[in-house]
């Protein structure tokens, strides 16, 4: 699928690389990213998550954000704290949302992410209430 469209008619390139960047984590380990936004109505989605409809619905969450707020969502998600959390809260909750098994998994999963890639300095339980409400 190498287009989807978001919000019925903005349409979002999707392009599967074979290498996808690292990130450090807050506690020190170094995490594969599966997913990432690299402009306005293009998404990057790891070659081996290809068909992994709960990251695609979480990168595609990226692309509606970039679409309500296509001048200024970029410099706000880098320059502040608050808005990354909020963006990245309802992305992962989309892509928690895709699933119907190992719910609870899941959540601390998508919350151990959201906790330590972001540079939030919120705990793991915080980043789960953010994600379930």
């Amino acid at each position: 699928m190498p287009w989807a469209f978001v919000y019925g008619v903005c349409p979002v390139h999707i392009s599967y690389p074979h290498v996808m960047p690292t990130r450090q984590m807050a506690d020190g380990s170094i995490g594969q990213v599966g997913g990432m936004s690299v402009g306005l109505g293009r998404i990057q989605i790891g070659r081996q998550w290809q068909g992994n409809t709960g990251l695609l619905a979480h990168e595609l969450t990226h692309a509606r954000q970039e679409y309500r707020r296509p001048f200024t969502h970029r410099k706000r998600y880098a320059a502040d704290p608050l808005y990354r959390l909020h963006s990245e809260a309802e992305a992962y909750r989309a892509q928690w949302a895709c699933y119907t098994d190992f719910v609870q998994e899941r959540l601390d999963a998508y919350a151990y992410f959201l906790a330590n890639a972001y540079e939030l300095g919120i705990t793991v339980e915080q980043a789960k209430r953010e994600i379930s409400t």
